[in-house]
């Protein structure tokens, strides 16, 4: 099952003009000490098709460390009894105090440890471009406010082995594997394998050869197959993504709160999203963090034990998101903290 025609249209595109980067050799960088951060290169003025909101100004509709979000659960701040502060930054770093409609997850700065730098990379493809534009001055708010850096970018041409060692995490923000070029796949297996961090969000875990294949099953040009990124992902290479239902409300159930990405959540919480499906159950080769609960939404295919968050133990640094579609998720404290503790914890903070 394929995850829709518009892919292989868009990757032949790509394929045969060059063109799957917005901005080559553009990349827009945060401060962690609160200075001016700007999106990602060739992002500004996209149209948010799926409804959610990637503001980057005041604190309409949104809240400072340790508030409430539009109703929602409170966000968590840098520890007890830590007031928040707003820091921010101009030209599209969201302050302290949150976005305009997007959920702040404040923090009390590094407390005095260094900070480190995050390399952010999005999709170009249309239906993942929403999310990756509006998270771009999210995570560059959450890096002022918790101590690192990040250097968000759509260009793949900067996934090399010199530009990649300045980072310790790497976050893949709805990108496939199927959209890196070969040298690109190689970088990061490296920067994996060396044991640094890795944040892969929702379309990451898009596994199978099906996403080089046209609609005739032929490889699209000179595309080949990594089978050592669909191990990494789900533990085994028989863990291909097979299809998602429409997108619509379900619950995240948290299985793990203790771990130090999950320990700020609640037992559970609600999420808009597209709640993908996989042919196998990754449990047996990874440390499962949260489910999906089936029963609050209609999936395709009923998994029944449906693994939808997790870090793989081979590689001790990284975890998987597989929520995160809609860039409404960014309204979500809930979210908004698993997002930033996964980036801490890849760190080794």
């Amino acid at each position: 099952m394929r995850h829709s025609h518009t892919w292989h249209v868009w990757v032949s595109a790509c394929l045969a003009t060059s063109a799957c980067s917005l901005a080559p050799n553009e990349v827009g960088s945060s401060s962690a000490n609160g200075g001016g951060g700007t999106k990602a290169g060739g992002t500004s003025g996209r149209t948010n098709t799926d409804g959610g909101s990637s503001g980057n100004g005041g604190a309409s509709g949104s809240s400072a460390a340790g508030g409430t979000s539009n109703g929602g659960s409170p966000g968590v701040g840098g520890g007890a009894g830590t007031p928040s502060t707003t820091q921010g930054g101009s030209g599209g770093a969201p302050s302290a105090g949150g976005s305009a409609g997007n959920a702040s997850a404040g923090g009390g700065g590094a407390g005095g440890v260094a900070p480190f730098k995050v390399f952010m990379i999005a999709s170009t493809a249309p239906e993942h471009t929403p999310m990756s534009d509006a998270a771009v001055p999210v995570v560059q708010g959450l890096g002022a406010m918790n101590g690192f850096t990040v250097d968000a970018t759509s260009d793949t041409s900067l996934m090399s082995d010199e530009n990649l060692s300045h980072y310790q995490v790497f976050l893949q923000m709805q990108l496939g594997s199927f959209e890196m070029p070969p040298a690109a796949q190689a970088a990061l297996q490296k920067f994996i394998e060396q044991g640094k961090g890795w944040v892969g969000v929702h379309a990451a875990g898009l596994t199978g050869i099906q996403f080089i294949e046209d609609k005739d099953g032929n490889i699209i040009g000179d595309l080949k197959y990594w089978p050592w990124y669909t191990t990494f992902i789900g533990g085994d290479e028989g863990f291909v993504w097979s299809i998602h239902p429409a997108e619509q409300q379900g619950t995240l159930i948290v299985e793990d709160r203790t771990h130090p990405t999950t320990k700020n959540l609640p037992a559970s919480f609600q999420l808009k999203d597209e709640w993908y499906e996989w042919k196998e159950n990754p449990r047996p080769y990874v440390h499962v963090l949260c489910t999906a609960d089936e029963s609050t939404y209609t999936p395709v295919n009923r998994q029944g034990d449906h693994p939808i968050v997790w870090t793989n133990p081979a590689y001790p640094h990284t975890i998987y998101i597989g929520v995160g579609h809609d860039p409404v998720s960014l309204k979500n404290a809930n979210y908004v903290n698993l997002l930033r503790d996964s980036i801490l914890w890849a760190a080794g903070r």
